[in-house]
C-alpha cells in the first residue's frame, strides 16, 4: 500500500478517483471470471492509474491520454509492480489493433489492460463505440452500468480487498527516496510529452528548448521525430545565442508563431521555409504561471516539404495545450524538489536526513540476513563545541557545511552510496555494496577535502562492515559508532580507519537511537 498512501497524501482527489476505478474494475473483472491474482493486480492498477500525478501535477479531466498511462506505468514498474505496470501501460490498446502505445490486439493485450479499458469506457462511451473492447467486456460493462454500486470510500476498502485476494503488499519495499527517484526524471517526462506531440500533430519533428537567460542562450533539451544526421535526441550542447534569434524575446514574452505555405505567404517566409526544407513550422512558448520570469522555454513542431503535410491554426492550438502539459510537468518537478528539501533533507547541509538513513540501512538487511560487504561510516566533527564557544554558532555551522561538502564530494558518482546528517556534529555514509573497497577511499578523500582550507580541522570516522552475526541495522550502526568513538578518543589529526566486523559489547557512549534498531 506504499504507493496508494503516497497518492492519497499528494492528491486525495486522485486517490478517490482511483478507488472508484478500482471498484469498477472489481465488478467488471469478477463478471468476466478473472482469477484472484488477476483481480488483485487489476484493481491495484485501476487505483494507481493516476500515479503519474506525482510527476505532472496535471489534474485536468482527460481520460484519453496514453502518455499519462505510460508515465504511470514507469512509476509502477519502479516499485516492482510489473503486472500492474503492464495493465496501465497498455490500457489504450484496441481489441482490433491500432491502439497505443505499441498496437497490440486481441489476447496479446494484457488482461488487466483490457479490463482498465472497460473501466475507462464506463465514463467515456466513445471508447466502447469505437470498438476498443472485446465482446465479453462490453457485456460485463453493460451489466455493471445496469446495477450501479456505491464507490469505495477509503484505502481501507482497497486494503481489505487485497488481503482477501492474498496479494502481497502493494509497493512493498518501495521507499520515499525511490518514489522520488522514479518521479523526478524530468527529462523522461519531457521526452514522453514530445513523443505524444509528434503523434497528435502528425509532425515531422518536435523539439523542446529552454531559455538560459544567464548565458543568453536557447538550449535544446529534446528532439523527437525525424532527425538530421548530426541531430541528437537528448543533445547536451545544442545551444543557440539569443542574439541570433530576434524572435526569441517575443517567445520569452509569450508570443507564438505559425509559418506555412499559402497563397498569401510572404516571400521572406517562403525563403525561410525553403532554406530549412520545411513545409510549415509552429512555435509556442512554455509558460510557467507560477514564475514571473517569463516563458521557461519553447516547443516547436515542423513538417518537412516531402511529407506533404502543413500545420494549421488548429494544430497551433493543440501545441498550446501540449506546452501547458510541459509547464505542469516542470512545476511538478519543482514542487518535488521543494518537498524533498522540506521532508527529506537536512536544512543546513542539504544532505539526506535520518528518514533516508533508516531507509538506506533497511535495504541492507533482509529476512535472510545482511547484504554481503555493505558498510556504514560514521563521522564526527572534532572540536565543534570549541568552534561554537570561541567563534560563534555561525562559524560552527560553516564547519558543518564544509564537512558535508567533503563527504558529498568524496562519494560523488559512487553507486549505492548515501550520505546523511544524523544530527549535531555527526554524519553517516551508507554503502550498499563494495564496502571494503569504497570505505577507505571515501574517508581518505573526505578528510583531505575537509582539511584543505584549514589544516587544523579533523573528523573522526569509524567504519563497520556487515557480517553474518548481524540481524538488524542497529547492530551495524553500533559497530560503526564503536570504531568512530575509538578514533574520537585517540584525537588523531591524521586519518585512522578501523574496520569493525564485530559490534562488540555496548560502549559507554551508546546512544539510545542506536539501541535495538
Amino acid at each position: 500500500m506504499a504507493l496508494a498512501r503516497t497518492l492519497e497524501t499528494f492528491d486525495p482527489a486522485a486517490s478517490r478517483r482511483g478507488l472508484r476505478r478500482a471498484g469498477l474494475a472489481l465488478q467488471i473483472g469478477t463478471r468476466v471470471g478473472l482469477s484472484d491474482d488477476e483481480l488483485a493486480s487489476t484493481i491495484t492498477a485501476a487505483h494507481l492509474n493516476e500515479i503519474c500525478l506525482l510527476v505532472t501535477h496535471d489534474r485536468r479531466s482527460d481520460t484519453l491520454n496514453p502518455a499519462r498511462a505510460v508515465l504511470s506505468s514507469r512509476v509502477l514498474r519502479s516499485a516492482g509492480l510489473h503486472s500492474c505496470a503492464d495493465a496501465v501501460h497498455h490500457e489504450f490498446e484496441r481489441w482490433g489493433g491500432g491502439g497505443l502505445p505499441v498496437g497490440l490486439s486481441g489476447r496479446d493485450i494484457p488482461t488487466g489492460a483490457r479490463v482498465l479499458a472497460a473501466v475507462g469506457a464506463h465514463d467515456e462511451p466513445t471508447i466502447a463505440s469505437m470498438g476498443w473492447l472485446e465482446p465479453d467486456l462490453n457485456d460485463a460493462l453493460d451489466a455493471v452500468k445496469a446495477t450501479p454500486v456505491a464507490p469505495p470510500l477509503d484505502l481501507g476498502w482497497l486494503d481489505r480487498q487485497l488481503e482477501a485476494l492474498e496479494l502481497p503488499e502493494t509497493g512493498k519495499g518501495l521507499s520515499v527516496s525511490e518514489i522520488l527517484e522514479a518521479s523526478q526524471r524530468t527529462i523522461d517526462i519531457i521526452e514522453l510529452i514530445a513523443e505524444h506531440a509528434l503523434e497528435q500533430l502528425r509532425a515531422s519533428s518536435v523539439s523542446i528548448a529552454r531559455f538560459d537567460l544567464d548565458n543568453d542562450q536557447l538550449r535544446v533539451v529534446i528532439n523527437a521525430g525525424s532527425l538530421g544526421e548530426h541531430d541528437l535526441r537528448r543533445p547536451s550542447e545544442e545551444v543557440y545565442p539569443l542574439s541570433a534569434l530576434p524572435e526569441a524575446l517575443a517567445y520569452q514574452a509569450g508570443a507564438q508563431r505559425l509559418l506555412s505555405r499559402t497563397p498569401t505567404t510572404s516571400p521572406a517566409t517562403v525563403r525561410y521555409l525553403d532554406l530549412r526544407g520545411l513545409s510549415s513550422e509552429a512555435v509556442v512558448p512554455i509558460i510557467d504561471d507560477e514564475s514571473s520570469a517569463g516563458a521557461w522555454g519553447i516547443v516547436w513542431a515542423t513538417t518537412y516539404s516531402e511529407h506533404n503535410r502543413q500545420l494549421a491554426p488548429a494544430d497551433l492550438n493543440q501545441l498550446r495545450s501540449i506546452a501547458d502539459d510541459l509547464a505542469l510537468a516542470i512545476q511538478r518537478a519543482d514542487r518535488f524538489t521543494e518537498f524533498e528539501n522540506l521532508a527529506l533533507r537536512d536544512p543546513l547541509t542539504g544532505l539526506w536526513n535520518r528518514r533516508i538513513l533508516d531507509e538506506s540501512l533497511a535495504k541492507i538487511f533482509s529476512e535472510y540476513g545482511p547484504a554481503e560487504d555493505a558498510a556504514v561510516i560514521i563521522c564526527d566533527v572534532d572540536e565543534l563545541k570549541a568552534v561554537n564557544d570561541n567563534l560563534g554558532h555561525s562559524a560552527g555551522d560553516n564547519v558543518l557545511i564544509e564537512a558535508a561538502n567533503s563527504l558529498r564530494e568524496a562519494t560523488m558518482n559512487l553507486p549505492g552510496v548515501t550520505v546523511c546528517r544524523i544530527g549535531g556534529d555527526e554524519f553517516a555514509v551508507v554503502i550498499q555494496s563494495n564496502g571494503s573497497e569504497y570505505a577507505d577511499a571515501i574517508v581518505e578523500q573526505a578528510l583531505r577535502r575537509f582539511r584543505r582550507d584549514d589544516p587544523n580541522r579533523s573528523m573522526s570516522c569509524g567504519v563497520a562492515l556487515t557480517n553474518s552475526t548481524m540481524s538488524k541495522p542497529g547492530e551495524l550502526m553500533k559497530a560503526a559508532d564503536e570504531a568512530q568513538y575509538e578514533r574520537k578518543r585517540a584525537r588523531k589529526a591524521r586519518l585512522g580507519i578501523e574496520f569493525r566486523n564485530d559490534p562488540g559489547p555496548p560502549g559507554t557512549r551508546r546512544r539510545n537511537r542506536r539501541d535495538g534498531n
